[in-house]
């Protein structure tokens, strides 16, 4: 089974490797977003029946994992079909593991399925800019759907953890701010803040990611305007040197994780005698262990 990420840090004597995560459309996504493509689907294990996912699940279970993180391509309105998968998702939960979801747009209904399938948390890529919808998303949906999807969430009290990509379109500025703004209001369980990374054989393959510089100052923004909701520094994020001294400042800045920190990041953890606990767990489980 593929394992795209993997740390080893000789100064703590372990190796780290990361949540598995499981796709219930394979490598199928209707949406082909301009800066993914489906392209990250293809590095997911794929289950695309409720039988396939336990399966595949128990295999990873066998294996040592604690969690699973579940994916999947997502359908023309923005969602990923997991409603045929709720039993299957019971059974998961049923051995012990931690379920993380990316769940696409949610409505009343998906919410209330989440709910009764039990898992640990939602995570929802979240803009309130059109153009990235239109332009980036390839939806046609209002950008409220997401705030909506929120809200829908929390109301069924369904741990739910926005995904904030820093300039994904194209890396430009994207409306972050106004994002974390909107989500002042909507009382999420956690953020995650990512940095849009080209990836090949993507409409977006040929972009740059957005400066250090802009992503210092959104990240500056995030932890002053939410202060009191837990923010993790997510996986997809350059690892130029230039982007690793981002890193420290996320950590000077108080956020409460950072997911793969690179070898320097770990050092200079080790070397300030800074607290820290090392999880081998998706990155909204800073949602969880409130």
């Amino acid at each position: 089974m593929p394992n795209d990420h993997y740390l080893y840090v000789p100064s703590l004597g372990k190796e780290l490797q990361g949540c598995p995560p499981v796709s219930i459309t394979g490598s199928y996504c209707a949406l082909r977003c301009k800066h993914c493509n489906a392209k990250i689907l293809e590095r997911m294990v794929p289950a695309e029946t409720p039988w396939k996912l336990v399966k595949v699940v128990e295999e990873l279970h066998k294996r040592g994992a604690k969690s699973v993180l579940i994916s999947g391509g997502s359908n023309q309105w923005g969602q990923v079909p997991f409603e045929e998968f709720v039993d299957a998702i019971k059974c998961i939960r049923g051995l012990g593991l931690r379920v993380y979801m990316h769940t696409g747009l949610v409505d009343e209904y998906r919410a209330q399925l989440l709910k009764e399938a039990g898992i640990d948390a939602a995570l929802i890529d979240f803009t309130v800019e059109e153009r990235v919808v239109r332009e980036v998303l390839n939806l046609g949906v209002a950008p409220e759907n997401f705030i909506d999807s929120v809200r829908n969430l929390v109301r069924f009290s369904v741990r739910v953890v926005p995904h904030i990509v820093i300039g994904v379109y194209r890396g430009e500025p994207s409306g972050e701010k106004r994002a974390v703004d909107a989500l002042k209001s909507l009382n999420p369980d956690a953020v995650v803040l990512v940095v849009f990374t080209p990836l090949p054989n993507t409409p977006f393959g040929n972009c740059h990611p957005p400066p250090p510089t802009y992503v210092s100052e959104v990240l500056k923004y995030a932890r002053y305007s939410l202060p009191n909701t837990p923010l993790s520094y997510g996986c997809m994020k350059p690892h130029r040197e230039s982007y690793q001294l981002l890193e420290i400042e996320v950590i000077q800045l108080g956020f409460d994780g950072i997911s793969f920190p690179s070898y320097s990041t770990v050092e200079y953890i080790i070397n300030e005698n800074i607290p820290f606990r090392v999880l081998q767990e998706c990155c909204a489980y800073i949602a969880v262990q409130k």
